[in-house]
């Protein structure tokens, strides 16, 4: 089996995947209120206040997702932000969490664990990918040569 060819992608903000996060934000918070009123405790208010503080920490994040650059060269993935240009690309593996035709889950994995590379969530569709989507798809589903165990030494029955 060939190796998928060498691509890159601009992995754009998408409107889908922020309509999902805010609707996993709103059914969280809605579950986090239902088990707090049913509680009726200070356990159950305090955990209710610790849901909502996370939902605005993590808010101005979902609002503002960086274009990231996504760049297979036949061996291993880079990921850039546009943001931090200078800095060198994270080296790294991607799995497909998640594939739904026209759009996928991606974990980018970085090679180092230290933390200016951390494991990225990626979600990427037709519609912001563009005319690289084929290719895209081609490469994170292509099979990864890994080194073949050599045979043993002794007769095969």
């Amino acid at each position: 089996m060939q190796a998928a060819p060498a691509v890159a992608v601009e992995v754009k903000p998408d409107r889908v995947s922020h309509l999902a996060l805010c609707g996993l934000a709103g059914v969280s918070l809605t579950v986090a209120v239902v088990w707090a009123m049913q509680r009726g405790d200070k356990l159950g208010w305090g955990v209710l206040v610790l849901v909502v503080i996370g939902l605005l920490v993590a808010l101005p994040g979902l609002l503002r997702m960086a274009i990231r650059r996504l760049r297979w060269d036949g061996q291993v993935w880079h990921l850039s932000t546009q943001d931090r240009l200078a800095e060198p690309a994270a080296v790294g593996q991607v799995a497909v969490a998640l594939d739904l035709g026209d759009w996928m889950l991606l974990r980018f994995e970085p090679a180092s664990r230290s933390t200016a590379a951390a494991q990225r969530w990626l979600p990427v569709s037709r519609e912001t990918i563009g005319p690289s989507w084929h290719a895209l798809r081609c490469a994170v589903h292509a099979r990864r040569s890994a080194a073949v165990p050599a045979a043993p030494a002794g007769p095969a029955f």
